[in-house]
């Protein structure tokens, strides 16, 4: 039988001390406000933990001159783990890794300049993720 995975949802991710609040208000978040840059990567380490990321971009009303580049993320835990705020700051972490790593890039690739954000995932997105989580087998697991 396959491991089961689910999604820490956002209450969770909060009752845990890590909460993830904007500085300032992005606007809407609806999927067709946004250009999704990388859709969802899902990574999973054999420990059993691990996190969806999706990546998009987003006008800024407020200073056309630097867009968004949204990082959303929710971690993902094998079925009867324990997660606790230390493991989830050690998640959160290796999501931060990712942004390092690819938001250079990008900003390259695009030409422009961006304020990078890490907004909530929304109610749709937990939804899109979970289709994903749901259909992971062994050999995605790293």
């Amino acid at each position: 039988m396959a491991d089961e995975y689910e999604i820490i949802s956002p209450e969770m991710l909060a009752s845990t001390g890590l909460e993830l609040r904007l500085p300032f208000d992005a606007g809407s978040l609806d999927r067709e406000d946004l250009t999704v840059v990388l859709n969802w990567e899902v990574a999973i380490n054999t420990s059993g933990y691990g996190m969806g990321y999706l990546i998009a971009s987003k006008d800024n009303a407020n200073n056309p001159q630097f867009p968004f580049l949204l990082y959303f993320w929710l971690p993902i835990v094998r079925r009867g783990l324990p997660v606790t705020p230390q493991i989830m700051v050690r998640v959160y972490q290796d999501f931060c890794r990712i942004i390092e790593a690819t938001a250079p890039a990008i900003s390259k690739q695009r030409g422009k300049d961006f304020i990078f954000l890490n907004p909530p995932a929304s109610d749709y997105m937990v939804r899109e993720l979970e289709a994903i989580v749901n259909s992971i087998r062994p050999s995605q697991v790293q």
